[in-house]
């Protein structure tokens, strides 16, 4: 798990009106659940406008709105009269997917024959039309330094035989890697598809999974806000151990309507939005 998670978050004045306190996160699995409208999004975006020190997101939920975010190593992110102050050594890396949506790096080069979904794959493995250098392809090609050569087969090996390929048995679909071309293949029984022929939710999934597996099990706070909308039941149940399975040093906070949705096993992670409200 996340060794300097968040363990707790403030946030008074929220549109003038709401003061919310939320006390003794747990460092793996935070479940925030409530019905459409009892602020469960607004605390996810609020939240990464502050780690991320995003003034322009934070002065949409008003001018003297407070917010305070505290970690176990007692560092601190505040935001304060318009300003965001940090405290401490340094911030965890975070992540904010909204209902599985996660935005494109260039809106510019987005391509009109093409879904934001399909560029954001296609450059998690391939890294086509976009410079960040996290991607699938140079991950693989790590293994060529010769230090690296047996710890970065083994992890991809596990990546598809213990985490992708069985997710993908009831549809009869396999993802391969061709030795010779190093991309990815992706086949429905013996005949090979394209990664467009993949279904939105098949997409979002693997967007999610690559994305965990390049963090190189670094820690991270992943914000996930209702990812039951885009993914099939099955899925939905197995979600959380899946995730925790690619990256154990991750601490997640999901917000969602159903928690059940996540399996068994979870309860004890749940809050309800009413009772963070002071």
């Amino acid at each position: 798990m996340n060794n300097n998670p968040i363990q707790n978050i403030i946030i008074k004045n929220l549109w003038g009106e709401y003061n919310l306190q939320w006390d003794s996160l747990n460092p793996d699995v935070n479940i925030l659940v409530g019905i459409n409208g009892s602020g469960k999004s607004t605390i996810l975006r609020i939240l990464w406008a502050v780690l991320c020190k995003d003034d322009e997101t934070l002065d949409k939920y008003g001018k003297d709105l407070f917010v305070a975010v505290e970690f176990k190593d007692g560092s601190s992110a505040t935001r304060e009269n318009e300003v965001v102050i940090i405290k401490g050594k340094s911030m965890p890396h975070s992540v904010l997917l909204s209902t599985f949506d996660t935005p494109i790096l260039d809106k510019e080069r987005l391509n009109k024959n093409e879904s934001s979904l399909d560029q954001d794959l296609d450059f998690l493995i391939y890294q086509r039309g976009k410079e960040k250098p996290a991607n699938f392809t140079n991950y693989r090609l790590k293994a060529t330094i010769p230090k690296y050569t047996v710890q970065i087969a083994d992890n991809v090996n596990r990546f598809f035989t213990e985490i992708i390929n069985p997710l993908f048995e009831k549809t009869e679909k396999k993802i391969d890697i061709n030795e010779f071309t190093n991309e990815l293949i992706f086949r429905k029984k013996d005949t090979i598809i394209k990664l467009t022929d993949l279904s939105s939710g098949e997409k979002q999934m693997l967007i999610l999974l690559f994305s965990l597996f390049l963090m190189e099990n670094e820690p991270h706070i992943i914000l996930m806000d209702e990812p039951e909308a885009s993914l099939h039941i099955e899925w939905q149940q197995k979600l959380i151990d899946v995730m925790q399975a690619v990256n154990p040093n991750c601490q997640f906070i999901i917000s969602t309507h159903s928690p059940s949705i996540f399996g068994k096993g979870w309860m004890d992670k749940v809050i309800h939005v009413e009772k963070l409200k002071a």
